[in-house]
């Protein structure tokens, strides 16, 4: 009989076996495999430009195409890469000012030090890279708070109108991050402009407009102290496209003559009330980013293809954690600089969660490539937003 406890038997054995080969239930979709990006380096010729300015010293610069000119080199006058004894006491002196203070600029051990990010792409993408390893880092200073105000596409002359789109999504970065105006007292300035092969006028276009973002800086953040100041990394395109070569090495020169400027007392870059109004922070260089490509500078830093993405002008993932340490290990030796970024005496408490990880994209028309905040896409500037 078809109830018989045999038959019922059999028909329970059939649906295990049905069950062990995968029959008794729908098949199992395989999970998709994991999308791997494939990021394209830079493929263009590497030709030579010539030395770094920290390795020029006192010699005369000579362009790529042999035109000689009259600019020596060196971060500081007098070919010198050492800042002046007497410029490095005002700094100490100015970082002695940097401190935790609360939302109205008070001094308050429970505060919070704002370090803001001025600039464009590689900029942005840098600094990116700096916030994770800040992030990650238990020595830096617990009370430190960092504002990626670089974006895309917003060289220099985007910034000198202090009524700017580019000072509005500072801002809107400043709520992002929890920080307020007052709490900002440190900088890092990385700027250039397109075209500007025009040597040496381009360059002073470029100190003039560094100068007026000075302006800009301590006027809508009256507790800034200190601002340093890097040049271009190396690109690969040559006399043509944005910020090419030797124009990229040049923009060196508008940051050496600002802070001379400074050094040697123009009023319109005083920072110390005793010699009149105060204008400006203080000024110094921060790390120094440029390297002749495949010819390795004196302390061995070289800028290769895989420092680069496809476009041969921003930096690839490995380019900006070069960038990104050569920034930690400046303000972790500097004398300007260490007092108020390393965490001292104080106990370490855990840092920010790390900056989220930036997704990669090309903007083929442009060749304008970028890292999207994955938090906050569309990082700013028409150049930087994603189609």
């Amino acid at each position: 009989m078809l109830t018989s406890p045999t038959f019922i038997s059999l028909i329970a054995v059939l649906i295990s076996l049905l069950a062990n080969v995968g029959l008794a239930s729908p098949p199992r979709r395989a999970e998709p495999a994991p999308q791997v990006q494939t990021i394209e380096f830079c493929s263009r010729e590497f030709l030579p430009v010539g030395p770094a300015l920290i390795d020029l010293g006192s010699s005369t610069y000579t362009r790529m195409d042999g035109t000689k000119t009259n600019f020596t080199g060196g971060l500081y006058p007098n070919g010198r890469n050492e800042r002046p004894a007497a410029h490095t006491a005002d700094g100490k002196r100015m970082a002695s000012m940097v401190m935790p203070r609360n939302a109205n600029g008070a001094p308050d051990p429970n505060g919070k030090i704002g370090l803001l990010a001025v600039g464009m792409s590689n900029t942005h993408r840098e600094f990116a890279a700096f916030m994770t390893l800040v992030s990650l880092d238990q020595t830096i200073n617990p009370s430190l708070r960092l504002v990626n105000g670089a974006q895309g596409g917003m060289v220099a002359s985007e910034w000198i109108d202090p009524q700017a789109p580019t000072w509005t999504y500072v801002d809107e970065m400043l709520i992002k991050r929890g920080v307020t105006a007052p709490q900002i007292q440190v900088a890092w300035v990385k700027q250039t402009n397109f075209a500007i092969n025009d040597f040496p006028a381009a360059q002073y276009e470029l100190q003039d407009n560094l100068e007026t973002i000075l302006h800009h800086l301590k006027s809508k953040f009256p507790n800034l102290q200190l601002a340093y100041f890097s040049s271009r990394t190396r690109s690969y395109y040559y006399w043509l496209g944005h910020s090419p070569e030797p124009g990229a090495f040049e923009s060196a020169f508008a940051v050496k003559w600002l802070v001379e400027d400074q050094i040697n007392g123009d009023p319109n870059l005083n920072f110390d009330p005793e010699n009149g109004p105060v204008v400006a922070p203080y000024v110094s260089w921060g790390p120094y980013l440029w390297a002749d490509g495949h010819n390795p500078r004196s302390d061995g830093l070289t800028w290769m293809e895989t420092d680069m993405v496809r476009d041969c002008t921003h930096p690839s993932p490995e380019g900006a954690n070069t960038i990104a340490q050569m920034l930690i290990d400046f303000l972790k030796e500097d004398e300007t600089s260490r007092t108020w970024f390393l965490a001292g005496g104080s106990p370490p408490t855990p840092p920010d969660p790390p900056y989220e990880p930036t997704t990669l994209y090309m903007y083929f028309p442009y060749f304008w490539s970028g890292w999207v905040d994955t938090a906050d896409p569309g990082q700013g500037g028409e150049y930087y937003r994603p189609r």
